[in-house]
Formats: C-alpha cells, structure tokens, sequence
C-alpha cells in the first residue's frame, strides 16, 4: 500500500500527521496519527481511520466483513506495531549519566544527507579516511551533529578520525583538518546496530524537550566498534555526548 504523508502539525508536544494511501487497489484511505509522550519511558499513539471514497458502500461491506480497505488498514497498522517492536528490540540506551568529551584534532569528512543514509555515508568514507592515519595513531571515529531537521528526516554533520602525535599538516578534498573544543554535559551509552543509532537521538531530543530544556548542538557521538567486525551487531558500542544550555562550557 504506498502512502504519502501531509499535514504534520505540532500542537505543544503532540505530533500529528496524515497519510493517504494511494496504491492500485486500496486508494482514499486515510490515516490520521496523533503522538504524545506520557512519560520519558512511554508514547501514546493514537490512529483514525477514515474511508476517503465509496464511504457508504464501505459500510455496508464492513457490516458483512467484505471490506478489502478495512481488512488492509487493520494489516498496515499491525505491521506498524510489529516493525516498531522489533526495531526495539534491536538495540539498548542506557541512562543518561555526567560525562566530558576531550578537545580533539580529527580528519573529517562533512556529512549532509537523510539521517537514514547515516551509515552508508560513514561506510563510504571511513577507509579514506583512516588511510591518513597511522592504525597505532588512530582513535575511534565519532560524528559531530550540528542540525537534526525531525520533519524532513535530514542532518548536518562532520563524520571524523582524531589523531593525536603524528604530524599531519594537510589533506586532500572533499577531505579537511578539524579542531574540536572539549565541553562538559552529558553522555549515553547505545548498543545496536549504528543504522539504528539515530533513534537514540530522538529519544534524547524528546526527553530534552519534555524536561523544557535546549540542546547545545553538537551532539557528538563515537563509534567503539568496527561495523566490518565478525561480532554480534547487538552488542556494539557507542557513547553519544551532548550538553545542556544550562551546562555548556568550552574550553
């Protein structure tokens, strides 16, 4: 069944957004989602489901459970939920805790694109990148997010090598040398597979905003595993540091 969503609203910390399916044999049903955090730990979704065409004659079909769009809606949704809960189950994040990250020098490669095509950018780079750098100089690759667009799914970043103790003056584009300050906040921990990493992200963003605080970009997260590893993707590592308005200090 394909969809195109519209009309995405945002009423205090409610989400609302409409999908209409558009597919050759489901046409003009309507999906009108409403998300709303109850608590830092829970969501509540709630979804209407409205018959854009032939409503009447839909009725009467549902009456005599003959309707193919009701029998689709009610798998789409399910799917939804079954989807959703494996992705869930798929990684970890763990409490957030008082964290700093050190100043650092790195090799960077700048990162504009879907939050989804994260890894595939980093995938892409990552040997160029470290080819720069001595394998006994080399520190484990880190992201530096500076803009999350939570609509269109898009973000701005630098995906980068630190390294330390070894002389490296230039290098060759779209490659580019990058001094990072330290600052003092906070960080997680995320075990999973880094396709999923960014979910950690909005689950920060929404904590932030439901405790009315600001997030002082970047957002900084480090990758302690090799994706190209033979290990159990469940179990890798990364830490993500952030910091509040309140609690940012450059040095």
């Amino acid at each position: 069944m394909h969809k195109r969503v519209d009309k995405v609203a945002f009423v205090d910390d409610e989400i609302r957004f409409r999908e209409v399916s558009n597919g050759e044999n489901f046409q003009g049903i309507e999906f009108l989602w409403s998300i709303k955090p109850v608590d830092l730990n829970k969501t509540s979704v709630t979804i209407a489901v409205n018959f854009l065409e032939e409503r009447i004659v839909e009725k009467l079909k549902i009456i005599i459970d003959q309707s193919d769009r009701t029998k689709a809606s009610i798998e789409y949704i399910r799917n939804f939920n079954k989807e959703l809960n494996k992705d869930l189950n798929e990684f970890q994040i763990d409490s957030i805790v008082s964290g700093k990250l050190e100043a650092s020098r790195c090799i960077c490669y700048k990162i504009d694109s879907f939050i989804d095509d994260k890894a595939n950018q980093m995938n892409k780079n990552i040997d160029a990148l470290a080819s720069y750098i001595p394998k006994d100089k080399k520190s484990p690759p880190r992201i530096y997010i500076y803009e999350i667009d939570k609509i269109s799914h898009q973000m701005k970043s630098d995906f980068c090598f630190p390294f330390s103790n070894t002389n490296i003056e230039s290098v060759t584009a779209p490659f580019f040398i990058k001094n990072f300050p330290s600052f003092e906040g906070y960080v997680y921990d995320f075990r999973g597979n880094y396709n999923k990493s960014h979910r950690g992200w909005f689950q920060l963003l929404k904590k932030v905003e439901m405790q009315n605080e600001k997030i002082v970009f970047p957002i900084v997260e480090i990758f302690h595993d090799s994706p190209f590893s033979s290990t159990d993707d469940k179990t890798w590592l990364s830490q993500t540091f952030f910091s509040l308005k309140t609690s940012y200090k450059n040095k």
